[in-house]
């Protein structure tokens, strides 16, 4: 026991301080490790309402939207992928505060909403509009071909058809919650019977009026004094007026990489180079040789003289076949053209056809069927009803197979050539054949061909005039000199100035811009004034759409109410128009009459007919709803003058000399059915809106994109 005793004599105090370490480690031990932790790398392109999404999740939407996209169009611009962004950026704002609300709500979707909104006649007009959901024969919308889908889906060994079937899932998961939620605020949207009555009075009460206005330009602005704590108290008192989103301005100089006559000699030297063998080349090896030298793909088609791809159209239509023309400057580039053929053609074909496919039917039957199909029309048949009823072509099926064609059209690189060489060139009106395609086989009438012109098929080697890489090099030379030698925003404006540069500006670039105007794609720039500039730094040199640019940041503004200085000027002009307004009225005091004041100030007196309080325009004055408000005012007597009302463009005296009444129209019922309904169309179009304002948003994609 003593020598419990002794250590505890001795150690006590270590172990309780041992203790309390280990107490204050446990307790801050979230703080250090862990998502939430001080020293934790978030990788969340936002934070919505504290759910974070991570840039992975994000990008891989928008991968799945751009493959999507480049399906219809595989040369994807930059505009339409920031389309794209934008697009799915607003999913995810709307999955997530939408989905609260849903939430609260207890609003849910189940399987048996699933089924009815896709496998019963009351589909979801979208699934009722996919091609493969509807009836071949009667092109409507078949539950059945949907129900067919679902049990067949997963012997497509590609996956597309699950694919498919998860994209309609995801869809109705969506938009399902969302017409619940939309409907319920709809419905709770009353519009009173009682405010109809009074709006229906509003509407039916009208007065003629007499006024004077006095114009606020009668009084100089210079006469006009005015404090900084003037103005800062109405800004104060007015901050709804002057939110502002975070943006960013800045001053850059543009170095253009532009083609010297040197870069110019040697694309025409190459051209002439290439002169010969290009006029030596046979056809049938011409379309290779275009498209590796020419910078303008090859066009397998006849045009007429006014739609060939270049400036000179009179002189290369002129041309024989055989001969060429050029080298010459040509938009921008040095061209050679050779004129490959003539030919009379039709500008406008119409036609009808029925197609048996062979992608479906074995080759053999499907030959037997067109031929038994051409012999039946032969003999009489309806060529709507054949078309109706067997052809497999379902852009024509419901018109009876009939199409209008132009010659572009059946040129295009995508049309079956066998069509094109049956209906453009060797068929006439009212000829009829089958014929085969990759496609299957079709029989097809040509109805009529109009607009028959002369047209041309012509080759042309055309080389863009561009900066050669020695002038990329010498721009960029000069472009890094003037960032190395302006490292602060006195020497970025003084070096300006003595080299004769123009110093643009952008004056409020936002962090969800891709685009500068006079810049264009500008993303990297964008990031930099965002990411790492601090204001007055002057940026390292960017290689931005044929120049290279050096920016200095200029201005930061946060998100909220704007400051004084940045908006001093408007704030100004609505103080001096109340000091006018205040001055007008001393000046004036309380008129004897309105002759009386428009003598004294030399004016006229107006006169206004028709006036209603629902039409906040005074006749001859424009937009002026306090005035309009004062002349059905209650405590204004008839025939008595009014108080000076301060309106938008002056001063306004007037005399009210009659309130009639006419028959509105439209009964008080009906007015408040119509006002409902306009309420409910305009909150629902602004609720998304509404709520995102009331979410608490972090939006970190300027770091990552």
């Amino acid at each position: 026991m003593s020598v419990i005793q002794k250590i505890r004599e001795k150690y006590a105090t270590l172990m309780v301080v041992a203790i309390c370490v280990s107490l204050i480690a446990f307790l801050l031990m979230d703080a250090f490790v862990g998502p939430r932790s001080f020293f934790h790398h978030s990788n969340d392109v936002a934070v919505i309402n504290g759910e974070g999404i991570p840039i992975t999740e994000f990008s891989n939407m928008e991968q799945e939207a751009e493959n999507a996209a480049r399906q219809q169009n595989p040369n994807l611009t930059e505009d339409a992928r920031q389309q794209i962004r934008e697009q799915i950026w607003n999913q995810l704002l709307s999955d997530v505060i939408l989905g609260d609300e849903y939430q609260k709500l207890g609003i849910m979707v189940t399987n048996e909403e699933i089924v009815d909104r896709t496998a019963t006649p009351d589909a979801d007009p979208q699934i009722q509009a996919i091609p493969i959901f509807k009836n071949p024969q009667t092109g409507e919308f078949d539950p059945g071909r949907v129900v067919q889908f679902i049990r067949n889906m997963d012997q497509d060994q590609t996956g597309q058809a699950r694919q498919f079937w998860n994209q309609i899932q995801q869809y109705l998961l969506r938009s399902i919650p969302q017409r619940k939620f939309y409907d319920l605020v709809r419905q709770s949207i009353y519009y009173p019977k009682w405010l109809a009555q009074v709006d229906l009075q509003d509407r039916s009460t009208n007065a003629t009026v007499h006024y004077v206005s006095v114009p606020y330009s009668t009084i100089p602005d210079s006469a006009v004094k005015y404090t900084d704590q003037e103005l800062q108290q109405y800004l104060d008192t007015h901050q709804a007026l002057f939110k502002q989103e975070a943006s960013r301005g800045i001053e850059y100089v543009s170095f253009d990489v532009i083609p010297t006559p040197a870069d110019s000699a040697q694309i025409l030297k190459q051209l002439n180079t290439l002169k010969t063998d290009f006029q030596q080349t046979t056809l049938q090896n011409l379309p290779g040789f275009i498209n590796r030298n020419s910078d303008i793909p090859f066009y397998d088609g006849y045009q007429p003289q006014d739609r060939l791809m270049t400036s000179q159209r009179e002189e290369v239509f002129a041309l024989a076949p055989g001969q060429i023309m050029g080298p010459y400057l040509d938009n921008g580039s040095y061209t050679i053209a050779r004129m490959i053929d003539k030919k009379v053609l039709p500008d406008t074909m119409e036609v009808r056809l029925i197609l048996i496919s062979t992608q479906s039917t074995p080759d053999s039957i499907a030959k037997q069927r067109i031929d038994s199909i051409a012999t039946a029309i032969e003999h009489g048949a309806s060529f709507d009803q054949l078309a109706l009823r067997y052809s497999d072509d379902p852009g024509s099926r419901q018109q009876g197979g009939h199409y209008t064609f132009s010659a572009e059209q059946v040129q295009d690189p995508n049309f079956s050539p066998e069509v094109r060489q049956f209906i453009l060139f060797d068929g006439k009106k009212g000829s009829h054949e089958v014929v085969k395609s990759s496609l299957g086989y079709f029989y097809i009438q040509i109805l009529d061909q109009r607009h028959f012109q002369p047209m041309a098929k012509v080759a042309f080697l055309s080389k863009q005039i561009v900066p050669s890489q020695q002038t990329d090099n010498e721009v960029f030379s000069q472009a890094s000199q003037f960032a190395g030698m302006s490292q602060t925003r006195e020497a970025f404006e003084q070096n300006a100035r003595k080299q004769g540069l123009t110093v643009r500006q952008a004056a409020e670039v936002y962090p969800t811009d891709y685009v500068i105007p006079g810049i264009g794609q500008a993303r990297a720039l964008i990031q930099w004034m965002y990411n790492d500039a601090k204001l007055n730094q002057v940026s390292n040199v960017f290689s931005l759409n044929n120049r290279y640019v050096v920016a200095v940041l200029t201005q930061i503004r946060k998100k909220g109410v704007a400051p004084l200085a940045e908006v001093r000027p408007q704030i100004a002009a609505e103080i001096i128009r109340q000091k006018k307004a205040k001055m007008i009225a001393e000046k004036v005091g309380k008129p004897a009459s309105l002759d009386s004041l428009a003598s004294q100030w030399k004016f006229s007196v107006q006169e206004a007919q028709h006036v209603n309080f629902t039409a906040p325009y005074v006749p001859g004055a424009g937009f002026e709803p306090k005035v309009i408000g004062y002349v059905f005012y209650r405590q204004l007597k008839p025939h008595t003058i009014s108080p000076a009302i301060p309106g938008n463009n002056g001063v306004y005296y007037l005399q009210v000399d009659s309130l009639y009444q006419e028959a509105p129209g439209i009964s008080a019922e009906s007015l408040r059915q119509n006002m409902e309904s306009t309420r409910q169309s305009d909150i629902i179009a602004q609720l998304f809106d509404m709520l995102k304002e009331n979410s608490h948003i972090v939006d970190n994609r300027i770091k990552y994109q």
